[in-house]
C-alpha cells in the first residue's frame, strides 16, 4: 500500500470514529432505552459495542448485549411472520412497508434480506399471473366481440366501417393468440399445466393456426399423462397404506395369538384377508391359524359331545360356549347349547313334578 492510500484510509477511519464518539456522549442508559422503545436495535447494539471501557455504566451495558440481541431476533422473526400474513391476505403494499421498516431497524439482518428476496420473487410471479389473466380476459372478450361483429357484417356486408372493425378485431386476435400460444408453450415446457390449460385452448379458438393447434395437442397429451401419473400415484399410495395396515394388523394378530385370545385373532385374520388376502405372508399365517383353530374347536366339540352323552350337560355347555366365544356363528355349537339347555329344563321340570307328587302322597 502506498503512502497516499494509507493516508486516505487513516482519514476515513478518523471520520468514522468521529461519527461514533459524539453519538455516545450523554446518558447512554437513556439512549439505549429510547432505541429499544423505537425498535432501533442497530443503534442499541452500537451503544453497547462502542461504549468506552471507562464509562461508569460500561459493565451494565455490555451485560445487556444477550438480551438486546434476543429482542432484535424476536423483532426480526415477528416482522417476517407479519409480512407473510399480509402477503397471504393479498395486502402486498403493507407487506412491503413491513420489510422496509424492519430492514431500516436491522439493516444487517441476513434473514430479513433473504425473506425480502423471496417476497420479491413471489411478487414477480403474482404480477406475471395477473398479466396472463388479463390477456385471457381480453381474449374472451375478443371471442365474443368477433362473433357479434361478424353478425353485424352479415346483416350489412356493404358497411365499410363495420367490416374494418371486424378486421381490426381479427388482427388483434391473431396477435393475442400468438402471445397466448407462446406463454402456454413455455408453461408446458415447465410442466405448468394450469397456465397452459388457461391459455392454449382459447388461443386455438381465437385464431387457429398450426402452432396453436400443435400446442393444444401437446397440452392434451400432457394432461393425459398427468392423469395417468395421478392414478399411478394414488395406486402406490393405497398400496403403501394397505402395506402399513397389513403390517400393523399382522402384529396385533400375532399378539392375540400369543395371549391365547383366539376370538380376537380370528377377527384380525379376517381383516387381514380383506386387506391383502393375496400376500404370501398373510396366506401362510392364515393356513397355520386355520389349522390351529380347527384343532381347538374340534377338541371342544368332541369334549362337549362326550360330556353330553354321559349326562354332564353343564360341562358340555361350557365347551360349546367356548366354541361360540371363538366363533359366534358356529351352528353346531349353538345347536348343542340349545339342545342341552332344553334337556336340562325338562329334567328340572320332571324333578319338580316328582317332588310335588311325592309331597302330596306323604301328606
Amino acid at each position: 500500500m502506498n503512502m497516499r492510500a494509507l493516508l486516505v484510509l487513516l482519514s476515513t477511519l478518523q471520520l468514522g470514529a468521529c461519527a461514533i464518539i459524539p453519538a455516545l456522549e450523554g446518558d447512554l442508559n437513556e439512549q439505549l432505552d429510547r432505541s429499544l422503545a423505537e425498535n432501533d436495535y442497530t443503534r442499541a447494539l452500537d451503544i453497547i459495542t462502542y461504549v468506552r471501557k471507562d464509562h461508569p455504566d460500561y459493565t451494565r451495558l455490555v451485560a445487556l448485549r444477550p438480551s438486546v440481541e434476543a429482542r432484535a431476533k424476536a423483532f426480526e422473526q415477528a416482522q417476517i411472520r407479519r409480512a407473510a400474513e399480509l402477503t397471504a391476505q393479498g395486502d402486498w403494499a403493507a407487506a412491503i412497508a413491513i420489510y422496509r421498516e424492519a430492514i431500516g431497524k436491522l439493516p444487517h439482518s441476513t434473514a430479513l434480506r433473504t425473506e425480502l428476496q423471496a417476497f420479491r420473487r413471489r411478487q414477480a410471479n403474482r404480477i406475471e399471473e395477473l398479466k396472463i389473466e388479463r390477456l385471457v380476459a381480453r381474449a374472451r372478450w375478443l371471442e365474443r366481440a368477433i362473433t357479434l361483429q361478424r353478425a353485424i357484417v352479415q346483416v350489412d356486408p356493404d358497411d365499410w366501417i363495420e367490416n374494418r372493425q371486424l378486421e381490426r378485431y381479427q388482427d388483434e386476435a391473431s396477435e393475442l393468440a400468438t402471445d397466448l400460444t407462446r406463454i402456454g408453450s413455455n408453461a408446458l415446457e415447465k410442466e405448468n399445466l394450469g397456465v397452459a390449460a388457461r391459455t392454449l385452448p382459447i388461443a386455438a379458438r381465437l385464431s387457429p393456426s398450426p402452432s396453436s393447434e400443435s400446442a393444444k395437442d401437446r397440452l392434451s397429451q400432457a394432461e393425459a399423462a398427468q392423469v395417468q401419473e395421478q392414478r399411478r400415484s394414488r395406486t402406490q399410495a393405497l398400496e403403501k397404506l394397505h402395506q402399513r395396515e397389513t403390517t400393523t394388523t399382522l402384529a396385533e394378530y400375532r399378539k392375540a395369538l400369543e395371549t391365547g385370545n383366539l376370538r380376537r385373532a380370528r377377527q384380525l385374520m379376517m381383516r387381514l384377508s380383506e386387506i391383502d388376502g393375496q400376500d404370501p405372508e398373510v396366506q401362510d399365517e392364515r393356513r397355520k391359524f386355520e389349522g390351529k383353530l380347527d384343532q381347538v374347536l374340534r377338541t371342544h366339540l368332541e369334549s362337549a359331545i362326550s360330556l353330553y352323552g354321559r349326562g354332564n350337560f353343564d360341562e358340555a355347555i361350557a365347551h360349546w360356549k367356548r366354541v361360540l366365544e371363538i366363533d359366534p356363528e358356529h351352528e353346531q355349537a349353538r345347536a348343542g347349547v340349545e339342545r342341552a339347555e332344553r334337556v336340562m329344563q325338562k329334567l328340572k321340570e320332571l324333578r319338580e313334578k316328582q317332588t310335588g307328587t311325592g309331597g302330596q302322597h306323604i301328606s
